[in-house]
This record gives structure tokens, C-alpha cells and sequence, in this order.
């Protein structure tokens, strides 16, 4: 990841680090054994990921296997590590970038159809960005302290 995000030995594109769960898919192993599914074998490509979901939506064990926060920053990190480019020019590496390259890429037709798709079989439950909040509400007291 980190030579992704390097131009040369010295600049780095981003030093922001994403935390393990915005760019990791984390699996119920309980729900790959009752379902039948090998528990040490995680899904490593969308088609796999659809296969286990759908095999643990078969067993009954979960109504929607798939549960995805639906944020840009993670659709970024799923087409990059597909390398699909975000920007023109190499990503922006071969000269500034001129415009956005998402809508003509087929990685990202792809990856929104996937998503579609998953949603309309019952197999995805998206969950919507909370807007408001962040560091704020987190950091905030428990419960709440009254004014005096």
C-alpha cells in the first residue's frame, strides 16, 4: 500500500495511514463453518465474496451476509486496489491530473454493478455515511454532561 501512495523515494502522495477497517473485510468464521463454507479461506475477489454471502444467505444463518458502510474513501480504496485509475495521467503521476477518470473506467462500472447487484439480491446491506459528528461526538463525554 505504501508504494502505492509513493512518487519517488522521498514524496509521498498521501501520509494520511487508513485505519485496518476502512480498507480490510472483516468475516464471521462462525458463518463460514454453519454455512458449510471453509473458515480459513476468506473471500479475495468479489465474485468469491458473493459466493460465500450467497451460501450463508442458503444456510439461514444471516438475512443479508454483507454489510458495507457506503463511503467514497472506501469505494476509492476497493477500485485502487483493483488499479483502476481515480484521475487521468497515470493517477496523476505522469502529469497533473486534468480531469476525473472514474465514469470511464470499466473497474468502476463493474464495482457499482457488483454493489447493485448484491443490494437487489438481498445479499448487501449498505449502511449511509452519518453526516455530522466525527472526532467531536467520539471524543465527546459519556453520558452526556449537563449545563449548570
Amino acid at each position: 500500500m505504501r508504494a502505492y501512495y509513493t512518487l519517488d523515494a522521498r514524496r509521498a502522495v498521501d501520509r494520511r495511514r487508513p485505519s485496518p477497517g476502512s480498507v480490510l473485510v472483516f468475516y464471521n468464521k462462525d458463518h463460514f463453518r454453519r454455512a458449510g463454507l471453509d473458515p480459513e479461506k476468506p473471500p479475495a475477489t468479489l465474485a468469491e465474496l458473493r459466493s460465500d454471502a450467497e451460501a450463508i444467505k442458503r444456510a439461514g444463518i444471516v438475512d443479508t451476509p454483507f454489510v458495507h458502510e457506503v463511503a467514497s474513501y472506501k469505494t476509492e480504496f476497493w477500485l485502487t486496489g483493483a488499479h483502476a485509475p481515480i484521475v487521468d495521467n497515470d493517477n496523476g503521476r505522469a502529469a497533473p491530473a486534468s480531469r476525473g477518470a472514474l465514469a470511464d473506467g470499466s473497474s468502476t462500472q463493474d464495482l457499482f454493478t457488483w454493489f447493485r447487484d448484491m443490494k437487489a439480491d438481498g445479499l448487501l446491506q449498505p449502511i449511509p455515511v452519518r453526516v455530522g459528528g466525527g472526532i467531536d461526538q467520539a471524543a465527546s463525554p459519556w453520558p452526556p454532561r449537563r449545563p449548570r
